[in-house]
């Protein structure tokens, strides 16, 4: 073997060690990519459930009975509340891993749309009516489930 021969093989097994390399360090910043991409769904999710729990104080202040609307403001609460739902419900994939707290806020959503008729009804003036208490009492099941749907996915995703 001659002196070009041996450089040849020293320079081929050179070029395979930094392949090799290369190929472990790919596979690490892969690796490190997925759980960045974790980490921030995780958060994102995390972010959601807090949005929510901020509703939960907006529906916690609805009025109960008719007599109870004298003094509170479900004409600012009610709107409050839409705007987290429609936040979070944009900021959830239809079919992702969330997908069930999804279905969760529609069904609140369209419980709110019954109370808020409810509250439309009574008016100003002498009460009269009823407010539909079961709606209202609908969209804080749903919102709770939401939330804990929301918390579970973001615990199941692996870092």
């Amino acid at each position: 073997m001659t002196a070009s021969d041996a450089i040849s093989v020293v320079g081929a097994v050179v070029t395979i060690v930094c392949t090799l390399i290369s190929i472990h360090q790919a596979r690490a910043a892969k690796r490190y990519g997925d759980a960045l991409k974790a980490a921030k769904t995780r958060i994102g999710l995390l972010t959601l459930a807090e949005r929510l729990r901020a509703a939960q104080d907006a529906i916690a202040q609805l009025p109960q009975a008719p007599s109870a609307l004298r003094g509170s403001r479900p004409d600012v609460n009610i709107p409050r509340i839409r705007v987290e739902f429609d936040r979070t419900l944009g900021s959830l994939e239809r079919n992702g891993p969330a997908a069930t707290a999804r279905g969760f806020l529609e069904q609140a959503q369209a419980n709110l749309d019954r109370y808020e008729d409810s509250v439309r009804m009574i008016g100003p003036g002498p009460v009269m009516g009823s407010l539909d208490v079961v709606a209202m009492r609908s969209v804080r099941t749903a919102v709770q489930d939401a939330i804990a749907e929301i918390v579970e996915v973001a615990e199941r995703i692996d870092p």
